[in-house]
């Protein structure tokens, strides 16, 4: 049985590197010695898992860190068009599972659309919601949300979303390519700690 890629010494070697870490760097991070980081990246030294552990941790850490919004965003965004009824918008959030649209005019983004904006708008005219449903988007749309290039990191995205927006938009050459909220965020933390 061959040993696992993760705990080789030349595997963590190449993480330290792409991570643009010093054996030294790594080591004070890590609460080791240098000298071990060494042995363990030169194969003279086979680690306990509790070293590894702290070791991995820092790496994948500093990954998290190097990460952009193109690593974490959701490609396939879904829109729905100026023109569009409130009900086409209710019917793609529903379908996509999601509670926002960014709102186009000939594949440009120009606003949002928030099922929450609705849920007010249905509640203030209770006894008349196919007069809201029949309405168009560009007449209750929002402000657009925020845009950033998908070579932004995520710490760009984090301070725009800690602000208030629900998404940041991700628009390369003024095309929109994708599309990063909260929850792949908090989604892209997680998995980097695995």
């Amino acid at each position: 049985m061959t040993e696992p890629e993760a705990l080789t010494g030349n595997y963590m070697k190449e993480l330290r590197r792409r991570a643009g870490l010093t054996q030294e760097e790594l080591a004070q991070k890590a609460g080791v010695s240098q000298p071990l980081i060494a042995k363990i990246e030169g194969g003279k030294v086979d680690p306990r898992i509790s070293t590894v552990k702290k070791i991995l941790t820092v790496l994948l850490a500093r990954k998290s860190n190097l990460m952009t919004v193109s690593d974490i965003m959701t490609s396939d965004v879904i829109t729905v068009d100026y023109h569009d009824s409130i009900q086409t918008a209710v019917d793609k959030m529903k379908k996509s599972g999601v509670s926002q649209l960014p709102v186009m005019i000939d594949n440009r983004p120009v606003g949002a659309i928030e099922e929450a904006d609705i849920t007010r708008l249905l509640w203030k005219n209770l006894e008349n919601p196919d007069k809201i449903y029949s309405m168009k988007v560009g007449d209750v749309m929002g402000t657009i949300y925020p845009m950033i290039r998908s070579d932004a990191t995520i710490d760009e995205a984090v301070n725009l979303l800690a602000k208030g927006h629900n998404a940041v938009l991700v628009v390369n050459e003024g095309k929109l390519v994708g599309i990063t909220t909260k929850i792949d965020v908090l989604t892209a933390m997680r998995n980097s700690q695995r």
